[in-house]
């Protein structure tokens, strides 16, 4: 049933967030702080400092957000194409429909942004909380303070449009990365003489990574102006998103739009392989 798909597909998004989420917080604290310079000393430098859990912060915004961002994308998708077209989206050509889609995004991009703020605000500064033991019960709750913490402190520091920073490299970064990613998963195959429809589950999976991986990899420059938005720096919030751009380049170099890049590779596969395997396994689950 539609509840069914929803809820393993919740499952498995939270999931493989979960999975993929050292690596991401590796990337963004490369994309923020200029003495990460690379993989290893990020990796040891995050678990020096935090141990375990700080691989793990912003996590539990990153999930809550995920619900949310789907529900809105299937909710504009569904307006609009029955409110323009008066058919399901499905029974679109291919333009139309991806131009809906990409409408879709945009809209969940901006209802879910304050949790995207959140999470990377997380991910860039110390807990303020501390479980009072390692059970799961109160490392649980630690995250839910927390969160709650750090968006009590956002509003009160920068008011109510600090939930907003970093909206428009987003708004603007998920148009391409979605057309990139359609079109290096529609042509690869073509590329590669295969039949998508002949695929099997574990070339599916390499096929989804390395679309997924070309996408990321050429808009994240967009990514990293977010993310230094999104943490809160007053000379971020306050420049440009070209200004922003050219102070990058001035101080690292061309390298430096694509900083955190190898960890963002790293996280593609754990990330699409947790979400197939959750999936499957879900729909079983809930089917019996």
């Amino acid at each position: 049933t539609g509840s069914q798909v929803f809820l393993a597909g919740w499952v498995a998004a939270a999931t493989a967030r979960t999975a993929g989420s050292p690596f991401e917080n590796m990337k963004v604290k490369m994309q923020v702080d200029e003495d990460a310079t690379s993989v290893m000393n990020t990796a040891t430098t995050i678990y020096k400092e935090q141990g375990v859990r700080g691989f793990f912060k912003g996590n539990l915004a990153g999930a809550i957000r995920i619900p949310f961002y789907h529900h809105s994308q299937r909710l504009c998708v569904a307006t609009l194409s029955s409110v323009v077209y008066g058919k399901h989206v499905g029974e679109i050509e291919v333009l139309p429909r991806w131009l809906i889609m990409s409408c879709g995004g945009e809209f969940a991009t901006l209802a879910t942004n304050a949790l995207d703020v959140l999470k990377t605000r997380m991910q860039c500064l110390e807990p303020t909380q501390v479980p009072c033991c390692r059970c799961p019960f109160c490392y649980l709750t630690a995250c839910i303070r927390d969160l709650w913490d750090n968006a009590v402190s956002m509003v009160n520091e920068r008011g109510w449009m600090s939930l907003l920073a970093g909206l428009v490299p987003a708004m603007l970064q998920h148009v391409p990365q979605a057309a990139t990613r359609w079109l290096v998963h529609t042509s690869l195959p073509l590329l590669l003489g295969m039949d998508k429809s002949q695929m099997g589950k574990l070339q599916a999976l390499a096929l989804g990574c390395a679309s997924l991986a070309v996408a990321e990899t050429i808009w994240l420059p967009l990514d990293t102006v977010r993310k230094r938005r999104q943490k809160g720096e007053p000379e971020a919030c306050q420049d440009s998103i070209v200004t922003t751009f050219r102070k990058i380049h001035a101080r690292q170099g061309l390298a430096g739009l694509w900083v955190g890049a190898q960890a963002n590779l790293m996280r593609v596969v754990p990330y699409n392989a947790t979400m197939v395997m959750t999936y499957d396994f879900m729909l079983w689950f809930l089917s019996k």
